[in-house]
C-alpha cells in the first residue's frame, strides 16, 4: 500500500445526468461514486471501483453516460467500465488494454452519424 504522501486525486467527472459524481483516486488505486441529491446536491458515497485500475491518471465519461474509460498510468493500460444506469456502480468490460507507456489521458470521440 502506498503511503499517505502518495495519495492524490487527477480527475473528477459528474455524470452526463448529473446523478453521480466520479473521481480518481491515485495511491488508493480506485475511481471513487458518489450520488448527488437531486434537491440539495449533497453527495452520498456510494462506493469505490478497484478493478484493474493502477494510479489513474485521467478518466472519462462517455457523452451518452454509457462508459467510463480509466488511463492507468503505471500499468500502461486502459480499463473500460460500463456505467450501471441505476445505481452509478461500474460493471468492467473486459480485459483491460494496453496502451503504452503511462497514459495521461483517455477520451472518446464521437463522429457524426454514430
Amino acid at each position: 500500500m502506498a503511503s499517505a504522501k502518495d495519495f492524490s486525486a487527477a480527475d473528477v467527472h459528474v455524470h452526463p445526468s448529473g446523478k453521480w459524481l466520479y473521481g480518481s483516486n491515485r495511491g488508493h488505486n480506485s475511481i471513487v461514486i458518489y450520488a448527488i441529491d437531486a434537491t440539495t446536491g449533497k453527495l452520498t458515497l456510494v462506493g469505490h471501483e478497484t478493478r484493474s485500475i493502477d494510479r489513474p491518471r485521467n478518466f472519462h465519461v462517455d457523452p451518452s453516460g454509457k462508459l467510463l474509460l480509466v488511463a492507468n498510468q503505471n500499468a500502461g493500460t486502459v480499463t473500460v467500465f460500463r456505467i450501471d444506469q441505476a445505481t452509478g456502480k461500474l460493471e468492467m468490460l473486459g480485459a483491460p488494454t494496453p496502451s503504452g507507456a503511462r497514459p495521461s489521458f483517455v477520451g472518446v470521440l464521437m463522429l457524426p452519424g454514430n
